[in-house]
């Protein structure tokens, strides 16, 4: 996985966290658990990816294009916080996983993948994140 890709994955992740604790005692802890739970889910999307399509470098390089497309969605949920007062960073934490996850797969296919382990196994990662999300978040 690329450094960039790390770095990014936390910084994003851990701003989702810091969103979801403003009105929770454990806040920190929210923040560690949500960039932990970004590094488990691209590492696994990575490995998926390099799976479908047999090149570690292709799944890296389509990876980290596809962490770029859930800057939007970070940009929004802080947005929808603070000026708009919306406490909604669990929708927009999971729009933003499942894009990230087929546009990952989308360049994969695009680079010679497979078409059910490039979009529908991400999908599936992509679903089962946002409830460990959820259920985090329920928890902290």
């Amino acid at each position: 996985m690329k450094m960039t890709t790390v770095i990014v994955t936390v910084v994003l992740f851990a701003a989702f966290g810091y969103i979801s604790a403003a009105q929770k005692e454990k806040e920190w802890l929210l923040v560690g658990a949500a960039a932990g739970l970004g590094l488990v889910i691209v590492f696994l999307l990575q490995q998926l990816l390099a799976w479908s399509s047999g090149n570690n470098t292709a799944a890296a390089n389509a990876l980290e294009q596809g962490v770029l497309f859930m800057i939007p969605f970070a940009v929004l949920a802080v947005l929808a916080d603070v000026w708009l007062g919306w406490h909604s960073a669990q929708a927009f934490f999971s729009a933003g996983l499942s894009t990230m996850a087929i546009s990952s797969g989308a360049v994969t296919i695009k680079n010679g993948g497979h078409k059910l382990g490039s979009i529908i196994v991400p999908l599936v990662l992509a679903f089962a994140g946002s409830v460990a999300w959820m259920l985090i978040t329920a928890k902290v």
